[in-house]
């Protein structure tokens, strides 16, 4: 865990469990998008590239830590909450997400809607 120094709760997601999420559901396909609205460091969307390289990423990021080198899109400092559409031209988004774990969360409170 790391970020606890800002009141936040950093869990980084294995390769192992975002491959076995992806073979367990609808798998990718070239063109697929896929959007990560707490993409952190950018672990589940660096797998998605290794899974299907032609897929489309795309990561946001509250903390101005984000990073990764999966991403074709990468918005930092950016809520996701306050956002009113997605940066691309798109009309459907697979969205997987390792959401901080703060049971208080604005972000757990608005995905359980």
């Amino acid at each position: 865990m790391t970020h606890s120094d800002k009141g936040t709760a950093f869990w980084p997601t294995p390769p192992s469990m975002v491959r076995a999420l992806f073979e367990l559901t609808w798998g990718l396909a070239p063109g697929d998008v896929v959007l990560d609205p707490s993409c952190g460091e950018g672990a589940i969307l660096d797998e998605v590239k290794r899974i299907e390289p032609r897929a489309k990423t795309i990561g946001i990021e509250l903390l101005d830590e984000a990073k990764s080198d999966g991403t074709d899109v990468l918005l930092s400092e950016t809520d996701f909450l306050k956002l009113w559409s997605i940066p691309a031209p798109i009309k459907e988004v697979i969205v997987v997400m390792n959401p901080p774990w703060n049971p208080s969360s604005e972000m757990l409170r608005h995905v359980a809607k």
